[in-house]
């Protein structure tokens, strides 16, 4: 078997080897609901660092200050709309998101991108500290499924 690789072989010696397990296989020793679990956890914090990495460095960049809620929602519709989410503000302290840059997968798996959506667009906020404004699930077809509001 020489040349042959299997998942837990590395192309070099790391530190950082990693092995992987299929759901409900003897090598994880797990089973299904808690590969489900564990990956509903990586799929809401992935989006949330991310988000969180880019409101931190749009405001390292900028510099805003405090932010209140309808000069946080300007830099959101800024930072939004540089990303295909075409905000729209349609009230002084309301942004709808009038298009989801993952369409065709939400169409797919609606559950997964609006939770997906929801988590990075709440990490922007934490990076900005942009503590005055939510993001909230409000599902309208043809539109993204989160909204940006006055936190509550």
């Amino acid at each position: 078997m020489s040349g042959e690789r299997t998942l837990h072989d590395s192309p070099s010696p790391s530190p950082h080897q990693q092995s992987y397990w299929a759901p409900g296989s003897a090598a994880g020793g797990l089973g299904d609901n808690t590969f489900q679990r564990t990956l509903g956890m990586c799929c809401a914090s992935v989006p949330t660092d991310r988000g969180t990495a880019l409101g931190r460095a749009t405001r390292e960049q900028l510099w805003p200050g405090r932010l209140g809620t309808e000069r946080a929602l300007t830099l959101l519709c800024s930072v939004l709309g540089e990303q295909g989410f075409e905000p729209a503000r349609v009230a002084p302290d309301h942004v709808r998101l009038r298009n989801c840059p993952f369409h065709p997968l939400a169409a797919q798996a609606p559950e997964l991108v609006c939770g997906l959506n929801h988590a990075y667009l709440s990490g922007i906020l934490i990076g900005l500290r942009a503590d005055t404004v939510s993001a909230v699930l409000a599902p309208q077809a043809g539109q993204c499924c989160v909204e940006l509001r006055p936190a509550t």
